[in-house]
């Protein structure tokens, strides 16, 4: 994977350790093609097949492996590790993944603005994939609602 991001949301709950003792949730986030998923584009949740599940096996040691240098202490304590797909996600958010291709974004549509009066659309999608992409969108959000660019009072801009 060409990208990835790291994240410990346990770390940032105060009172996980009264109820999970010595444990943390680790998050990990990373790019990949849509042309590995696409030959299950058709198929049901949870019965995509064994070829479905070996890929997600396949990217998920990937990740793994990526992140152990970093965190050592986690090589062989983890008790559960669950990938999310781009076919999980168009699942549970019930939507079909904006393919980051030329194409999608010489889109007009994708921009904060839309037809109707004082709507505006943020995150991901409206710029680009993943964490960063959502904060560049939030940017543009807000730029749009104020009519001037955002992006200037960030700190250090």
């Amino acid at each position: 994977m060409p990208l990835y991001f790291l994240s410990f949301p346990s770390a940032k709950d105060p009172s996980r350790q009264d109820y999970y003792p010595g444990r943390a949730t680790v998050d990990i986030c990373g790019l990949t093609r849509w042309s590995l998923f696409e030959p299950f584009a058709g198929s049901k949740w949870m019965r995509r097949g064994a070829e479905y599940d070996k890929l997600k096996r396949r990217l998920t040691e990937e990740l793994l492996e990526r992140v152990h240098p970093f965190c050592p202490q986690l090589e062989g304590r983890i008790d559960h590790a669950e990938p999310a797909t781009p076919l999980s996600f168009n699942h549970f958010l019930g939507r079909e993944s904006l393919a980051h291709t030329p194409e999608r974004f010489s889109q007009r549509a994708l921009s904060a603005h839309t037809g109707v009066p004082d709507l505006y659309l943020s995150g991901q999608d409206v710029v680009a994939a993943g964490v960063s992409g959502a904060i560049v969108g939030g940017a543009v959000a807000a730029s749009a609602v104020l009519g001037r660019d955002a992006v200037d009072d960030l700190p250090g801009a």
